[in-house]
């Protein structure tokens, strides 16, 4: 006589599949370089709202008949405030992707050359008032 017993109707014998473990999308290098560019990005917009802010010297020989003030404010508030408006942004906009298992370092890049393009901006409106 054998131990065995036939299967059961519907049953498949041997042991029980295993499903494999899904594998996020969001590996560990992606999280950990968001990460660090999230930590990295306040000092880079500090520096470029000194700069902003230092830049204000370039119009120091400006008066009101030569220069354009409006566009030098302008200017100089882009420089100084874009940088850190687009780390908030691009910053929790990254920690929502990161939650829900999506890479973010891509959107904190697309955020620098946002930031560096605002700044960009800044920086030539506000020499367009001085000249």
């Amino acid at each position: 006589m054998s131990s065995m017993q036939p299967p059961a109707e519907g049953s498949v014998p041997g042991p029980p599949a295993v499903q494999p473990l899904k594998r996020s999308p969001a590996g560990r290098t992606d999280r950990d370089l968001t990460i660090v560019l999230i930590i990295l990005a306040p000092v880079a917009c500090a520096l470029a709202s000194f700069w902003g802010f230092f830049s204000v010297s370039a119009a120091g020989g400006c008066s009101a008949d030569t220069c354009n003030g409006t566009l030098i404010n302008l200017g100089i508030w882009t420089m100084v405030a874009g940088p850190w408006v687009v780390w908030i942004v691009s910053g929790i906009w990254a920690i929502v992707r990161l939650a829900q298992n999506k890479t973010g370092v891509e959107v904190m890049a697309k955020g620098i050359v946002v930031a560096v393009a605002l700044y960009g901006i800044g920086n030539s409106l506000m020499f367009l008032g001085i000249s």
